[in-house]
């Protein structure tokens, strides 16, 4: 009876292996066998044809130091020399800003080759003279250079002899030099506002460092003897270099205590106060002033205790200092020689348990061992830190009269050792996670015996080995933190799992369909992004001399607070939220135009700035702005709306021109010549009733995001260019159990789908690129009974139901983590969040249109809908002509590029604004191959409409989804049956407006 059982069992296994062998074949187009070419780079004709992948593993930073740790370190400083560069490096070489021989690189693209003759085989470091190019610098005017193009970064790719020597040369960076635009000022309301960061440019001469944050000396490089070409190839140049050579890094002297004779030879020297708001200098754009209103025992720029109620500008750091190689600059003026200790009020309230690190710089020098490395403990407190020598007694450094700098840089210490070493760690957990992945498969069968340890015979010996170094690691963490405890606790779960593994080998499925493996090395993976940083938020420093005029010792100001004082300070503050507007920007009088701005408080901030500064005093009118989110159409109807809205998108615009509440802004004087400045299509989301109510502001839209290294681990050759191709990829993806990520709302409770299409909605993209919209021309009823739609619409669900994509994910945790290589996503949040936030894979991804249809001609359709924000009128404003002015200042190519500029410089990087200006855009900080890309795809954006029942639209879509995708009905019907109701809505919204309806 069991035999038979067992016979039956195994017809039924046959039976069902053979209709998965066939759904296999109808579902999936198999792609012919990958070329197995590889190279450096990735290439494509244009943006919008097939983007070839050629990528090639490149030996990590860490492993090449570790092989080259016993090598020789020669003491010989060898200059390099230019010889050449290619042809689209626009270089010239002579005289700039005062130096001689200056290989002048005016724009982004290229690549120099230099050659150097090494007589002495070992390690060397390479330093750069530079000076960074800015369009408006005064010394790039005076040497007649036009600058391509605006970057806010130089970043090069080293190669020696044709070759990467390791991945950290790919991400060669010389810092860009950024002072406050103005000083901290005060507004009519008595709060602070601060200035943008702009670019400062001046002479440097920097190594070239780790970009990854994990070591504290300079990149080495092995050179045999013999002559060497250095080329430095980029995207991003803009440079002038003086000069590069090899020489060998070395420490800073060791520390010799000065004697009690020395110390008081400027005994009575005045104590210097910095506040760290009062920079001189930072080399990102990020750093800027910042503000602490949690205690009164903090000093503004003035040396003023803070207020409980107004805004001030009385720290540097917080939230922004935290990432290795980031230097702060101040200038101090010293009135005598002598030697000063220095104290550094300071806040490190982040990494529990251990220390932030920082070197500290005198004129550009580390003045002895010391002040190399500087630990600031975890606090909740401001504290004062002190440097100490070996003993534990004040290091003083020997200041002559007269001005220096003093420069902090943010350096990884101990942790950094540690940090590598977990990144092998990781790399390998991940590669051995994926090998048994591809075993069991994501829901390992519970009856089955994968054996998993005999198929992967090295299994067991790999997990005891990173179990070892797991807990090995975690006791030297807590060995640099003092203390046990739960800092590193991730560590010694992702070990307690291997040790398992272990024990039990025939359960490691179980740990696969449980997660244990995949979450702990993720929990291990986060916890390492958070203990690399390096935060720090500073007051003031003070210098000081080590004695009196009397020869008593002189103290630090105490950063200890007083008890009534603290209870006073945050009673007043209690008080004060009652009658403080933190909204209200601008003082309003009754000739006052009232601008809404929809952004947030440090952008709005910048709107304010230029428009006090230019338009106020250009054209005479007085404008108000206010920081407002949400709640416009409510206050608008109760009669509290403001004259005109700044960054206000979505479906509101149309919304409040049904109701008759906006201007018309196509019959306003200069409008035909406004519409020229943006992309064809752009006024689509502002226009109803054949009348356009809106200017656009900011415009986003989807691209496709791809990691280059995974695609070319799978023999993926080419980035698919059109749907179809996406599919025949997909049996090379999902044997290795990656997938795709499309764009899906991830709500359709109620109202919570916005009643605009979202941006990069793959049913849109699919109905825009068969030449298809969503409505008739009328917009009186929908197109989707036709075969167009229907078609979109089946191959939209089919990538959920026969093709298995996920609904909801995280894109930018699974894009990281190369489980989807492909992901569609808004092209600037993605690649800004990419950028800032997941160093670890720069240059081993990039981005290119969405996939598109073929049409019958044979032309590639990438068409692709936007979102964004924009300016508009409301009715109730009494002086419409100054408003009207003010909308087309604002939105000019001018203004918008400042704007972009100057909220990059308050913000960083993270910050880059989508112009919808198409001149604006072109002027923002974007490579020119980014731009390129960026470009192409904008060209061909086709908009949907909203109107008065979009909302009816959206939501029926999704529960057409659903019902396909989650109740398995059929597709094309479902699409029918949905589509009636919505065109029942869409008449009924319309009749109830008083619009012409449909005859059918």
């Amino acid at each position: 009876m069991v035999y038979l059982l067992s016979r039956k069992n195994s017809l039924k296994r046959l039976l069902s292996s053979a209709l998965a062998l066939l759904l296999c074949f109808t579902c999936f187009s198999f792609p012919t066998a990958a070329d197995d070419d590889t190279g450096e780079t990735a290439e494509t004709s244009s943006a919008n044809t097939a983007v070839t992948i050629s990528y090639t593993s490149t030996v990590s930073y860490s492993d090449y130091y570790d092989t080259y740790e016993d090598a020789a370190h020669p003491r010989d400083e060898i200059p390099l020399t230019i010889v050449d560069w290619s042809e689209d490096a626009d270089v010239t070489v002579g005289e700039f800003a005062g130096e001689d021989d200056v290989v002048i690189w005016a724009n982004q693209e290229g690549q120099l080759n230099y050659t150097v003759n090494v007589e002495t085989e070992g390690v060397y470091n390479i330093r750069v003279k530079y000076y960074p190019l800015v369009a408006d610098d005064e010394a790039v005017a005076d040497a007649g250079i036009t600058v391509d193009g605006n970057t806010t970064t130089t970043e090069m790719t080293l190669y020696i002899d044709g070759e990467l020597p390791y991945d950290t040369a790919e991400r060669i960076e010389f810092p860009r030099i950024w002072k406050s635009n103005g000083e901290i000022s005060v507004n009519s309301r008595g709060n602070e506002t601060r200035p943008p960061q702009v670019q400062a440019p001046e002479w440097a001469e920097t190594p070239l460092k780790d970009s990854d944050g994990l070591f504290n000396e300079p990149l080495e490089f092995y050179l045999t003897p013999g002559e060497h070409t250095i080329s430095l190839y980029s995207e991003n140049a803009s440079v002038a270099i003086k000069s590069i050579e090899l020489y060998c890094y070395e420490s800073a002297e060791a520390y010799v205590a000065p004697t009690e004779e020395q110390l008081m030879e400027n005994a009575g020297a005045a104590t210097i106060k910095i506040q760290g708001e009062n920079f001189t200098t930072a080399n990102s754009q990020t750093l800027y002033p910042t503000y602490d209103r949690g205690t009164y025992n903090t000093e503004n720029h003035n040396d003023e205790l803070a207020d409980p109620v107004k805004q001030q500008y009385n720290t540097v750091g917080d939230g922004t200092w935290s990432t290795s190689g980031q230097t702060i600059t101040w200038t101090v003026n010293v009135e005598q020689d002598g030697y000063y200790k220095i104290g550094i009020k300071s806040r490190q309230g982040e990494m529990r348990g251990l220390y932030s690190n920082r070197r500290l710089y005198i004129d550009g020098e580390v003045p002895s061992e010391p002040f190399e490395q500087i630990k600031f403990y975890y606090s909740s407190d401001w504290q004062t830190v002190v440097p100490e020598d070996d003993t534990g007694e004040t290091a003083y450094v020997y200041l002559t009269a007269g001005e220096h700098t003093l420069s902090l840089e943010a350096i990884p210490g101990e942790i950094g050792e540690t940090m590598r070493r977990l990144d092998d760690v990781v790399y390998t957990a991940n590669q051995y996670y994926m090998k048994i992945l591809m075993i069991t498969g994501p829901s390992p069968d519970e009856y089955t015996d994968y054996n998993v340890h005999k198929e992967i015979p090295e299994l067991l010996d790999v997990f005891q080995e990173l179990a070892d170094q797991l807990y090995a690691e975690q006791a030297e963490i807590e060995s640099l933190s003092d203390q046990g405890g739960s800092e590193a606790a991730s560590l010694a779960r992702l070990a307690d799992v291997f040790e398992k593994c272990i024990d039990k080998p025939y359960k490691i499925p179980d740990y696969i369909s449980s997660s244990s493996i995949k979450d702990n090395v993720s929990a291990v993976s986060s916890w390492m992004r958070e203990y690399r940083e390096q935060p720090l938020e500073i007051d003031f420093i003070e210098i000081a001399p080590a004695y009196d005029a009397s020869g008593n010792d002189v103290e630090f100001t105490s950063s200890e607070e007083s008890f009534l004082k603290a209870l006073k300070f945050g009673w007043d503050a209690f008080i004060g939220s009652f009658f403080e507007d933190y909204t209200v920007l601008s003082d309003t009088t009754e000739s006052s135009i009232l601008v809404w701005c929809g952004l947030g408080r440090d952008q709005t901030n910048v709107v304010k700035d230029i428009v006090d500064s230019e338009f106020v005093s250009s054209y005479g009118a007085n404008i108000s702005i206010n920081l407002v989110q949400g709640g416009i159409m409510e206050a608008v109807l109760a009669g509290k709306g403001p004259d005109v809205a700044i960054f206000i998108g979505g479906e509101y615009p149309v919304n409040l021109a049904i109701r008759g509440l906006l201007v018309p802004l196509d019959e306003m004087g200069g409008f035909d010549e406004v519409q020229t400045w943006f992309q064809e299509n752009a006024m689509t989301h502002y226009t109803y009733d054949s009348h356009v109510y809106g200017i656009p502001l900011s415009q986003t839209f989807p691209m496709m995001f791809y990691r280059t290294d995974m695609l070319a681990e799978v023999g993926i050759t080419e980035v698919p260019e059109t749907w179809d191709d996406l599919i025949d990829i997909l049996p090379a993806l999902q044997r290795s159990y990656m997938q795709p990520g499309l764009i899906l709302p991830a709500n359709v409770n109620g109202t919570a789908v916005a009643p605009s299409t979202e941006v990069g909605h793959t049913f849109a993209l699919l109905m825009l690129q068969s030449g298809m919209n969503y409505y008739n021309d009328d917009q009186t009823a929908t197109n989707f009974d036709t075969i167009e739609a229907s078609d979109a619409f089946d191959t939209w669900t089919k990538f959920y139901t026969t093709y298995g994509f996920d609904q909801t994910y995280d894109a930018f945790s699974r894009f990281r983590t190369g489980e989807m290589p492909i992901v569609i996503q808004n092209y600037s949040t993605f690649y800004n969040q990419l950028n800032v936030a997941a160093p670890e894979i720069k240059g081993l991804w990039d981005f290119t249109s969405v996939p598109g249809t073929e049409r019958e001609d044979g032309t590639v359709s990438h068409a692709a809908n936007s979102s964004g924000s924009g300016a508009m009128i409301l009715s109730s404003c009494d002086n419409v002509e100054a408003a009207w002015e003010f909308i087309k200042w604002f939105s000019s190519a001018d203004v918008m590029t400042e704007y972009g500029q100057n909220i990059e410089g308050v913000l960083g990087p993270i910050g880059r604004f989508e112009a919808a200006n198409t001149e604006a855009l072109q002027n923002l900080n974007w490579s020119k191959s980014d731009l390129a890309k960026i470009n192409a795809q904008r060209d061909e954006l086709e908009e949907i409409p909203i109107i008065p029942s979009s909302y009816v639209v959206t939501r029926e879509i999704m529960n057409a989804f659903r019902s396909v995708v989650n109740d398995y009905e059929n597709a094309r019907e479902t699409l029918r049956e949905y589509n009636e109701d919505i065109n029942k809505e869409i008449t009924r919204k319309r009749e109830n407006l008083g619009l012409d309806v449909d005859d059918d």
